[in-house]
């Protein structure tokens, strides 16, 4: 057994789970097929390293028995990291397991760095979804962040400054930059910026982050001026996460130190999500900045002194960054767009 597996609520022992024809779809927060509601529970599945015949899986026998092993932990999931066979589709659907099929382009490597490697990554994307076609075992291609700019919408400014980000405040990722180990978590990179409210006293700045009521982080970032909200209680739904965008004058946010300091070229789709509602980002660099437009609406930091400048910035011109951030999601990172060249 290869995949990496945790013990799930039972939901039917080895009795395969019949897959509807139907496509996902999001509806509030939960996944529908047709009118059935779909969990999706799951383990990951590889990567593994290619064998002699180039095959990026185990061999059919292998994957099925690791299947087993999966529907009787109460999986209905898996996710892979390269696009896999349809035989591996044809198992999974037998045992009634949906994939989520990672497609290997490297979330880690800015998608705009060149007009070359859009293209690139495009056509690794166009290709796994060829592959992968009308498959009913296929829940979703992961691919690089883009926004629906028809569901994400300008709104006008709202009345109090308010700066947000939702996100986890805690992590166990670990990776390896230049022999070290940095801590990877938002806890740490927010460190720098940690006295912002005194530095920018006409803003409000408020963080939905877990962080428990008991826990003495929550103090500690009050007594520095900082607002703490519970993702789960504002954001409980798609609707009310594009409210809360919408009832923010901006987003500040930092990055995790991994890909600020690896240059990866990383934005994320919470970061896209402010933009379509005209709402300018304030964000540290990781090299994204020289392959989106000059005006882009996003305000690029390094210290806490160019934090205290950028929230300035948006507070005193606000409406063109608003249209420029809306212009950034439109022409860029819109989703109909991108799909569109994707699958051309």
């Amino acid at each position: 057994m290869q995949a990496r597996a945790v013990a799930f609520p039972p939901s039917g022992g080895n009795q395969a789970r019949s897959l509807s024809s139907e496509r996902l779809e999001a509806r509030g927060k939960f996944f529908f097929a047709g009118s059935e509601k779909v969990l999706l529970k799951g383990v990951t599945y590889g990567p593994f390293a290619p064998a002699e015949s180039g095959d990026q899986f185990p061999d059919p026998k292998t994957v099925d028995a690791d299947l087993a092993l999966m529907t009787r932990l109460g999986a209905t999931t898996l996710r892979t990291f390269t696009v896999p066979p349809r035989w591996l589709l044809d198992l999974a659907a037998a045992r009634g397991l949906r994939v989520l099929v990672g497609v290997p382009w490297a979330e880690h490597v800015c998608f705009l760095d060149s007009k070359k490697l859009t293209r690139d990554i495009r056509g690794t994307i166009a290709r796994a979804a060829e592959a992968c076609a009308g498959h009913p075992a296929v829940a979703a291609l992961q691919v690089y962040p883009l926004v629906d700019t028809e569901l994400y919408t300008p709104a006008p400014r709202p009345a109090r400054p308010r700066f947000t980000t939702i996100a986890q405040w805690y992590t166990l990722q670990q990776v390896e930059v230049g022999g070290r180990w940095p801590d990877l978590s938002k806890r740490a990179a927010f460190e720098r910026y940690l006295t912002l409210p005194a530095a920018a006293p006409a803003a409000e700045l408020e963080l939905a982050v877990n962080i428990g009521a008991d826990d003495p982080e929550r103090e500690r970032l009050c007594r520095h001026g900082w607002s703490v909200a519970a993702p789960h209680e504002v954001t409980p739904t798609a609707a009310s996460y594009r409210a809360y965008i919408a009832g923010s004058l901006a987003e500040f946010t930092v990055c995790k130190s991994g890909d600020v300091l690896l240059r990866t070229g990383w934005l994320s789709d919470r970061a896209a999500a402010y933009l379509a509602s005209g709402r300018p980002v304030i964000t540290e660099d990781t090299r994204a900045a020289r392959y989106l437009p000059d005006a882009s609406g996003i305000e690029w930091i390094a210290d806490l002194a160019g934090a205290r400048d950028a929230v300035g910035r948006v507070l005193g011109d606000w409406e063109d960054l608003s249209r420029q951030a809306r212009r950034t999601a439109v022409e860029v990172l819109d989703s109909a767009r991108n799909l569109a060249a994707i699958l051309a």
